[in-house]
């Protein structure tokens, strides 16, 4: 295959011709088409041969598309009689080949990720890439957060590429007044400022823009906003740079110190072994652009959050707002404010004022236990967790988002509906039996539920899982007054069963946190992870209550019990088995419906080592991913 690359090497790269090879990767909906055809046209008004090659795909997460282009052009005061002429020798290739890409446009940074992987970033090739992420299904997945690490994918297009820009396209577009499809005129701004990497005067793109003629001036500004913010950014770097002494070595520029040694030389010649370039292109002298990940730390602002939710809530409870703001700034530490009032205003929002005063006498529980020691972790992330399982999603809640303020508008937006056009929205309802019943008391509930069980009806109900198939539509009368007759059980939700259920459950859980800070700090901090577990709703979110608890007593009250037996005072943790234990089966836990099995075997293997006297640190190295192959049959 290697012999064949070179072949075509020598067969297409002429002594006079320059050929520029640029791969985009992109996902569907983002109009990657569109970039190559500005692209295709700014070549094609500059006098060289291009030629386009396209993989499309679908408008969805699912579908990753990658377009291929190839620029022929000639070097700059050349003497050739007839240029077209000799641009009709060049040879076009049909597919990129790994390691043989001059430029890598990225519209997405897992797709970019995922061309590096695969080879096509090399010494000589120039990164361009939005930061934008969209997520994939395999991230969303996880009952924990299963985004990959962009960190990664950014430290890889830096080891692999000669010059690269990471930009933070959203953020820069929002700055300047422009929408989400704006992102390639701005990548093509970028790009356009870059020196050496396309032959391209920047004149041509402006006119390639203007003559597709798709939302010309959105496109144009969208251009000229690249490229300020990238010339900012090289100038930025160049002082940078000019402030640092220069090496001793290495005097070429990172694009081309770097280059990998070429296969043959510029004439197609056997390589003699001299550093020439791959093949003959212009110099390229680009100071890598840093990373921009949009994430600034900014200083979270309390009384402006304060007055912007007293704002959001029924103006009959503002002042009761601020006044429990005020509770809450009194009570707790500086660090806990933000958090706690973020999560005061969401029980609020979903209930009423005396619901987020629940909410914080059992987030008061925790922090007795807390100290300044651990700069109050345990209470801010159990007040987290509390905060999601305290704002559950039953069927007054759905029934509320549906009709909310603002949907049908935002819906409206969305979609691109023209004044004039009737827009018809249908929603597609599922609730199974317990989420039709959880909305009435547990006075009423209960009973009934127990009188199920005696006479066996219960049983045969569950075993029948039935549920009830809804498709109302909230923007006509019928279906609006179906939603609005839910959210009327609004009052009697802190008595319905299904609060009783949850509120038990949160009861179970805080007295876990307590038991275990008790015991050792990190092992608390793992249970209010464990936490987090609960979400969803239906038949998800009871399988995630059973999963949460077959981890906290199968794990790590079984490992305590065993460890607890063998302490001799010098260990630099409390439990540290049961520690590393949880943590390695809390991930196997979150990933999928195998993982409490999963989690269960892997604690009776650890204790199994451990009752023989295999040293800790050797079954910790053992709890690792790769150390220890589990059954499926979990």
């Amino acid at each position: 295959m290697l012999q064949d690359v070179t072949q075509i090497e020598r067969l297409r790269y002429k002594p006079t011709i320059q050929i520029t090879t640029i791969l985009v990767g992109a996902i569907g909906g983002q109009g990657g088409n569109v970039l190559v055809e500005w692209l295709f046209l700014a070549a094609d008004l500059s006098g060289f041969r291009a030629q386009s090659v396209s993989l499309p795909g679908l408008s969805q997460r699912g579908g990753a598309t990658s377009y291929y282009m190839e620029i022929a052009s000639l070097p700059e005061n050349n003497k050739i009689e007839n240029p077209i002429a000799e641009l009709e020798k060049a040879v076009f290739g049909q597919h990129p080949f790994p390691g043989m890409v001059d430029v890598l446009l990225g519209q997405e940074l897992l797709e970019l990720g995922r061309l590096v992987q695969q080879g096509y970033a090399s010494k000589r090739t120039t990164v361009v890439a939005n930061s934008q992420r969209f997520y994939t299904t395999s991230e969303k997945m996880p009952a924990f957060d299963g985004r990959y690490p962009t960190e990664k994918i950014v430290e890889a297009v830096a080891q692999m590429s000669g010059a690269y820009s990471i930009i933070d396209v959203p953020q820069i577009a929002r700055q300047h007044g422009l929408g989400d499809l704006s992102s390639n005129a701005l990548m093509l701004g970028a790009l356009s400022v870059l020196p050496g990497v396309l032959p391209i005067p920047v004149e041509a793109y402006r006119n390639a823009i203007q003559q597709f003629g798709l939302a010309v001036e959105m496109n144009l500004k969208a251009f000229e906003v690249g490229r300020s913010y990238q010339i900012e950014e090289l100038q930025r770097e160049a002082n940078a740079t000019q402030a640092k002494p220069e090496p001793a070595q290495d005097p070429l520029p990172r694009s081309l110190a770097a280059l990998p040694k070429p296969l043959f030389n510029a004439n197609g010649a056997a390589d003699s072994g001299e550093p020439v370039p791959a093949k003959p292109r212009r110099t390229i002298n680009l100071i890598p652009v840093a990373h921009s990940s949009g994430n600034r730390a900014e200083k979270k602002d309390v009384a402006a959050l304060i007055e912007r939710h007293s704002n959001e809530l029924p103006l009959k409870w503002k002042a009761d707002f601020r006044a429990l703001t005020a509770e809450i700034q009194a009570q707790f530490p500086e660090k806990l404010h933000w958090a706690l009032i973020e999560a005061a205003y969401q029980c609020a929002d979903y209930q009423n004022l005396a619901y987020a005063r629940r909410y914080l006498k059992e987030v008061a529980r925790v922090f007795k236990l807390d100290s300044e020691t651990h700069a109050w972790k345990l209470t801010e992330a159990y007040a987290r967790v509390l905060s999601m399982r305290t704002t559950y999603e039953d069927a007054v809640r759905v029934a509320s988002l549906k009709i909310q303020h603002g949907r049908f508008s935002r819906i409206r937006q969305e979609m691109k509906v023209a004044d004039g056009q009737v827009l018809v929205l249908t929603d597609y309802l599922k609730p199974d039996a317990p989420e039709i019943y959880g909305i009435f008391p547990n006075a009423l509930v209960s009973p009934m539920l127990l009188l199920g069980k005696l006479t066996g009806i219960g049983t045969w109900a569950e075993k029948k899982y039935f549920t009830l198939q809804l498709h109302p539509q909230p923007n006509t009368f019928s279906g609006y007054l179906t939603f609005a007759f839910l959210t009327w059980f609004k009052p009697l939700r802190p008595v319905s069963h299904r609060a009783n259920r949850e509120w038990k459950q949160i009861g179970n859980f805080t007295r876990d946190v307590e038991k275990f800070a008790l015991l050792d700090y990190e092992l608390a901090m793992l249970v209010v992870e464990s936490g987090r577990l609960v979400k969803g709703y239906g038949d998800t979110r009871r399988k995630m209550f059973e999963a949460h608890d077959r981890f906290v007593i199968k794990v790590l009250e079984v490992s305590i019990k065993v460890e607890s037996k063998c302490k001799t005072g010098n260990e630099e943790s409390a439990y540290p088995l049961t520690l590393a234990l949880g943590k390695r089966a809390l991930r196997l836990v979150a990933q999928d419906d195998r993982g409490s099995g999963w989690a269960e075997q892997l604690a009776d293997w650890a204790l199994g080592e451990f009752k023989n006297n295999t040293p800790i640190p050797e079954i910790i190295k053992g709890l690792e991913p790769k150390a220890k192959t589990l059954s499926t049959k979990a």
